[in-house]
């Protein structure tokens, strides 16, 4: 058991996590479109590259872990939302247009 809460509330935590990711992602392709207007095909497609290409990344090096516990794939979690924190706190900043 992770800290003592088990399985399920890994599971429910997970869910949660992954539930956002459609949520997040269309707001991210609307900056991403948004910042580049007069190229929204190669953006659109580099933005899907890039977002297939990390997973893929992520997967593989959680895959070589020979950890048996949760912690990698919490860590990684994690990583990620921190990045995407900070992709937040670039896209919310003034434009200068």
């Amino acid at each position: 058991a992770l800290m003592g809460i088990g399985f399920w509330a890994l599971v429910v935590g997970v869910a949660a996590f992954v539930g956002c990711v459609s949520m997040v992602s269309s707001n991210a392709m609307a900056v991403i479109l948004d910042e580049f207007p007069h190229m929204a095909g190669t953006a659109s497609s580099l933005a899907g590259t890039f977002r297939f290409g990390i997973g893929a990344i992520v997967g593989a090096l959680l895959s070589l872990a020979t950890f048996t516990s949760a912690w990698p794939m919490i860590w990684s979690i994690a990583l990620c939302a921190a990045c995407s924190i900070l992709f937040y706190l670039y896209a919310s900043r003034p434009k200068k247009r």
